[in-house]
């Protein structure tokens, strides 16, 4: 088991790579799809994103360490997984690694959807859409390309 230390270092590592993302894939914003930009403005007593949802920025940006350990719901309020890594790709494209039944598999950066955490606690992680069975029929992931499964 990794720890707490070793997990942020590597994730704020792998992080350095995000410039290379386009900026619309790393500032969702409260219930709107990853690849859609965040509402920065905040209506007179409105609240803001970061109350709304914690692993938000008021921006609408992911906190990447705090998405980390979260457990991933779909629109149905199923619990999908909880949330192992984020990957940064050759590619430069981020993908989230959901662990699912003791396996890995990994979920594109936008197909994630960040909900109101306010209306319902557990999904401020969310793949809609997708279910138990779809992801047991994914392509696991390894971090380490030698493991087999």
């Amino acid at each position: 088991m990794r720890t707490p230390t070793f997990a942020a270092i590597a994730l704020a590592a792998s992080m350095a790579a995000l410039p290379l993302v386009p900026a619309c894939a790393a500032s969702p914003q409260v219930g709107a799809t990853a690849t859609e930009p965040a509402n920065v403005a905040h209506p007179s007593g409105a609240t803001a994103t970061s109350e709304q949802n914690p692993l938000l920025t008021d921006s609408g940006a992911v906190r990447a360490g705090k998405l980390i350990g979260t457990d991933v719901y779909n629109n149905k309020d199923q619990k999908l997984g909880t949330v192992d890594g984020v990957v940064i790709g050759t590619n430069g494209q981020p993908q989230v690694i959901v662990s699912h039944d003791g396996k890995l598999y990994p979920v594109a950066w936008n197909e994630m959807k960040f909900g109101d955490a306010k209306k319902n606690g557990d999904n401020k992680a969310m793949i809609p859409n997708m279910t138990k069975d779809q992801f047991g029929q994914m392509k696991e992931f390894h971090y380490n390309a030698r493991q087999t499964g």
